[in-house]
Order: C-alpha cells, then sequence, then structure tokens
C-alpha cells in the first residue's frame, strides 16, 4: 500500500526497542508509511503558507495506536 517496506539499511530502532527480525520488519512498514505520508504533508504545508496562514496555523496529526499487527 504504501509503496513498500524501506529497506534494511534504511530502517531505524529507536532504543530501547530490541533489533529482532520482527521489530525490524514492524519498524521497516511502520516507516515505510511514514515516508508516503511525509508528501501529502508538505502539500498541505505548502498549501497553508501559499493562503498566507503560516504563521498562524498549528497543524496537529495523531494517532490512535503504535505500531500493530
Amino acid at each position: 500500500v504504501y509503496g513498500g517496506p524501506v529497506s534494511n539499511e534504511e530502517i531505524f530502532v529507536p532504543p530501547p526497542t530490541p533489533e529482532f527480525s520482527y521489530t525490524r520488519k514492524e519498524f521497516s512498514r511502520f516507516q515505510s508509511a511514514i515516508k508516503y505520508f511525509d508528501k501529502p504533508m508538505g502539500r498541505l504545508f505548502d498549501a497553508i503558507e501559499a493562503m498566507g496562514y503560516g504563521e498562524d496555523t498549528l497543524v496537529v496529526f495523531t494517532t490512535d495506536h503504535g505500531i500493530v499487527d
């Protein structure tokens, strides 16, 4: 859905998360979703700036869960 998992070299497993093959797989998928989401967020921020609301706008993004299968 998100263009596939990020490459093995790109995966960042934050401490104190253990680096098991399962956690690397989950972070690979999660980080792929983040990369996919980055482009539309950039368009949103560009649009906010173009409309002149850049200094007066707060954008909040949240999720209802962490990495869950």
